[in-house]
């Protein structure tokens, strides 16, 4: 498991012994992960007040109520695409639209959760309310016909700059005569890596957009940043 996936099923153990026994089982010796899943926990439960979560992002709105045909006859799903800690994935397509989206929806062990489901939808909210080119515009939110809250955003056809970066690195790995080279030759001066710290400076102006809306990434990391297939650098997982 990942550091969300810890921290967030760590949330479950309202008793301190139970949480040490998970926590110690789930890190065992790696003390980096630890370190990190504690930050990450001490970032949920600070963020988990009853009344941060339950006014939504915008004191007085109101959640939306739950539309029982809003996935079953608006969204066809058609794949799993990726599972998180609180949330599941799903390629999907937009009857209403005529067009293939993403669809987050939460998982269904998390289903009767109030904080986890009030986490979710904050998720939702932050993400639809930060409109920026860097961050995946939402398409819609709603509950499903259990209850589950679910909001449907850009599918993005790509990879993460970890999975870019990998990529990158390694190829530099089996340049073993870079130093015997000219210098345009070296890998330090490749077209890819430039285009690598174009992709850095596009998400140091989304980050700084959202910073203007009061809004932090608790979790910015390569492989939560999708390079899609046409120039896009999107940050994700707000």
């Amino acid at each position: 498991m990942n550091v969300d996936e810890i921290a967030t099923q760590a949330l479950v153990f309202e008793d301190p012994a139970e949480r040490e026994s998970f926590l110690t089982k789930s890190c065992g010796n790696d003390a980096d992960l630890r370190r990190k899943v504690d930050a990450l926990l001490d970032a949920l439960e600070s963020a988990e007040d009853e009344s941060f979560l339950s006014d939504g992002l915008f004191r007085g709105g109101d959640p939306p109520k739950a539309d029982e045909s809003s996935v079953d006859e608006r969204f066809e799903l058609r794949s799993k695409h990726a599972l998180g800690g609180l949330g599941e994935v799903w390629v999907a397509w937009d009857r209403q639209l005529k067009r293939e989206v993403a669809l987050k929806q939460i998982r269904p062990e998390w289903s009767h959760h109030r904080d986890a489901n009030a986490r979710f939808r904050r998720e939702a909210e932050i993400t639809g309310y930060l409109e920026h080119p860097g961050i995946v515009p939402i398409y819609a939110l709603g509950n499903q016909r259990d209850g589950r809250p679910f909001y449907a955003m850009q599918f993005i056809r790509g990879r993460t700059l970890q999975q870019v970066v990998a990529e990158h690195l390694g190829e530099a790995a089996a340049d073993t005569d870079a130093t015997s080279r000219p210098k345009s030759q070296a890998w330090y001066d490749k077209p890819s890596l430039r285009k690598l710290l174009g992709h850095y400076v596009d998400v140091c102006q989304t980050i700084d957009y959202a910073h203007s809306k009061g809004v932090v990434h608790r979790d910015l990391k390569p492989a939560n940043i999708m390079l899609g297939a046409y120039g896009q650098t999107l940050v994700v997982d707000w």
